[in-house]
């Protein structure tokens, strides 16, 4: 017998987190805001921005994720909110004890950013209803997430070579293109015909 907490407490522990990055999103307008109204800012203030900003711009990723996989849940919509909620907590954590003064943390920022990102650009595609030949563009576009999600890790951790960057921008273009074409093929697809309902697998009193 599967026990009910137990398949709940993913649920909720995803919903608390959700939360909190949304909190984090509102902080950080909230700071912006009065800083540009006053124009002056303290060190305290000053960090409060750039955690805002950070968290703020982890949560973004994380929350238009997981947007996306509630209408069609993927791989992509559960890795793009745990790479902005461990994004956004490092933010914190680097701001507020000096840790953004060590090369390793800008490169744990780099490297959350990067998964977060392509989370949540997967997460939209994969929520984008298709088929025939727009799947097929989709899963180029996938490949092209993937391809550049990868060499974008692997930048953030050492130099990447001149061919290395050079198929970073193929992988870029290629996502874009092919997402651009997938969104084209499904607007000029013919509409689907409904399903059929249970009145019409009836015959009427007179026919055989």
């Amino acid at each position: 017998m599967i026990d009910p907490v137990s398949t709940h407490a993913p649920g909720l522990v995803r919903r608390l987190l959700l939360r909190v990055l949304l909190v984090l999103v509102l902080v950080a307008v909230a700071i912006g805001v009065r800083f540009i109204l006053t124009g002056h800012i303290s060190e305290g203030g000053a960090k409060m921005l750039l955690t805002g900003l950070g968290t703020g711009l982890f949560g973004a990723c994380g929350l238009g994720a997981d947007a996306a996989g509630r209408r069609v849940p993927s791989l992509w919509s559960r890795l793009g909110p745990l790479a902005a909620i461990v994004g956004a907590a490092l933010v914190v954590v680097g701001i507020w004890t000096g840790a953004w003064s060590q090369p390793w943390w800008w490169r744990a920022v780099g490297v959350c950013f990067v998964v977060a990102f392509a989370g949540l650009r997967g997460a939209l595609m994969r929520a984008v209803v298709v088929d025939g030949l727009g799947a097929a563009l989709r899963a180029i576009a996938l490949f092209g997430v993937q391809l550049s999600m990868g060499l974008g890790v692997m930048s953030c951790l050492r130099e990447l070579s001149p061919a290395g960057w050079k198929l970073f921008g193929i992988a870029v273009l290629v996502e874009a293109g092919a997402a651009v074409a997938m969104l084209a093929a499904r607007a000029v697809a013919p509409p689907s015909p409904p399903p059929p309902s249970a009145a019409d697998g009836q015959s009427g009193p007179g026919e055989p």
